[in-house]
């Protein structure tokens, strides 16, 4: 898996998505909890993570579904997935 992979770059980008997800609600919630609240009640701080924080949990998650799909599971759902798709093609 080196970064150039196709699966892997997608899920950089989704990392990357998460991120900024996390990062607009905490936003949110800190501009909610701004005026009178409740103590406690206002979001806990929130920080972009690193590059390389990003890069292994993409790897972590690419490593875990290309095990998936080899299981036995995996293959099971692959083989419907394909029937399915030629069943929609004819």
């Amino acid at each position: 898996m080196e970064p150039r992979d196709p699966d892997l770059i997608d899920l950089l980008v989704a990392e990357r998505a998460l991120d900024r997800a996390r990062l607009v609600w905490s936003a949110r919630e800190a501009r909610r909890a701004s005026g009178v609240a409740w103590s406690g009640m206002s979001p806990p701080p929130c920080a972009s993570r690193s590059k390389d924080v990003r890069l292994h949990e993409a790897r972590a998650k690419l490593a875990a579904r290309r095990q998936w799909r080899e299981s036995a599971r995996g293959r099971f759902v692959s083989a419907i997935a394909e029937v399915q798709s030629a069943a929609r093609a004819v």
